[in-house]
């Protein structure tokens, strides 16, 4: 599963369930132009402990139907992690139109990443010459940033 940008988050509240109150957070991640957002329940609620601008990645979800459309939520056995942001020097060989507003390029070692196009098109001149090397950061499978190597400039 791919790393979201957590675009929103509401406070911690409790919900009476039974005689006792259980801890609830709604979170909005977003990749790319899509949202999606999550009900963490319980101890999900209070140790993920998200901050706005976090790239988060949850497993074990839970979908159900609502009167809002289909919802996630968490279960006993959901995990999350903020997952952090690597620099590295790839070379791209080819690039191919993704998503709207979304290439992937394919680096010379048969990896694919996906940028967002604005980024990418200062370099789709030179790529057109051959191989092209960049610095890169990326979050999971997505380009966040992208620059000419130094020894380019």
């Amino acid at each position: 599963m791919r790393s979201h940008l957590l675009f929103q988050h509401s406070v911690i509240t409790r919900v009476q369930v039974g005689r006792g109150g259980i801890p609830v957070q709604r979170v909005t991640l977003r990749q790319d132009q899509t949202r999606q957002g999550i009900t963490l329940w319980r101890e999900a609620a209070v140790d993920a402990a998200p901050q706005l601008g976090d790239n988060m990645k949850f497993t074990h979800l839970k979908v159900k139907s609502s009167d809002y459309g289909l919802q996630l939520h968490s279960t006993t056995y959901t995990a999350f992690e903020k997952t952090k942001a690597t620099a590295m020097a790839v070379k791209v060989s080819g690039v191919m139109d993704g998503r709207a507003g979304i290439v992937t390029l394919l680096l010379d070692d048969g990896t694919m990443l996906d940028i967002e196009k604005t980024l990418w098109v200062p370099f789709d001149e030179e790529l057109k010459k051959g191989p092209v090397s960049v610095n890169v950061t990326t979050l999971g499978k997505s380009i966040v940033e992208i620059g000419a190597k130094a020894e380019e400039l």
